[in-house]
């Protein structure tokens, strides 16, 4: 399994990982119809992934959170919904994200 766990910063890291995962990217990108220059990011299991996902829409969202930080006006304009029966993980990424509870919106999605 040592071999599978390979740190993938840099091609000189991983160069044979790496160009895998290039090329992954690059399948998925075209299937799914997404321009050329798009990009990716493998995480090792799905709470990462929610919690990146997370981050990823915040920035999107408020890009000057990465100059101003969270003490600026943008945490109070930030809202989250999700199903009652959401994974246990979205509520840390809510906390990890600086979220209140009183800014998580939960509803039962059926």
């Amino acid at each position: 399994m040592a071999p599978m766990t390979t740190n993938m910063l840099t091609y000189e890291d991983a160069p044979v990982y790496t160009l895998m995962e290039e090329e992954l990217f690059r399948a998925t990108r075209r299937r799914i119809g997404y321009p050329d220059n798009g990009d990716g990011l493998i995480c090792p299991g799905g709470s990462i992934g929610v919690m990146s996902s997370m981050h990823i829409a915040k920035l999107n969202k408020f890009p000057n959170i990465r100059a101003k930080g969270l003490s600026s006006d943008i945490p109070n304009k930030l809202v989250i919904f999700m199903s009652k029966n959401a994974h246990y993980c979205s509520n840390k990424g809510c906390i990890l994200q600086g979220l209140l509870s009183s800014q998580q919106t939960q509803s039962l999605l059926v």
